[in-house]
């Protein structure tokens, strides 16, 4: 994921737009539904058990981001994509 992020911020794109972007038409993002059959068809190549859901790995990565800013909820909140600063803490 490290090295998608980089390329797409070489690519002139910012934190907050979309990280995954169809390869049919590289100007619009895959769809929430597309991203979830790839995340679980890799959870599945890597064997790991258990439930694996996207919105998980958007909360953790809000979490982190929070921890890595001093909690800076501004930037979070638009990296996420919340007109609402409360949808960024819950």
């Amino acid at each position: 994921i490290r090295a998608w992020v980089r390329q797409s911020l070489n690519q002139g794109r910012t934190i907050s737009q979309p990280l995954f972007w169809s390869q049919k038409n590289p100007d619009k993002p895959i769809s929430r539904q597309h991203f979830d059959r790839l995340l679980k068809d890799a959870a599945e190549a890597a064997r790991v058990t258990g439930k694996v859901a996207s919105h998980s790995g958007r909360k953790t990565f809000a979490k982190k981001m929070m921890d890595r800013l001093d909690n800076n909820i501004l930037y979070v909140q638009q990296a996420m994509g919340h007109l609402d600063p409360r949808s960024t803490l819950s």
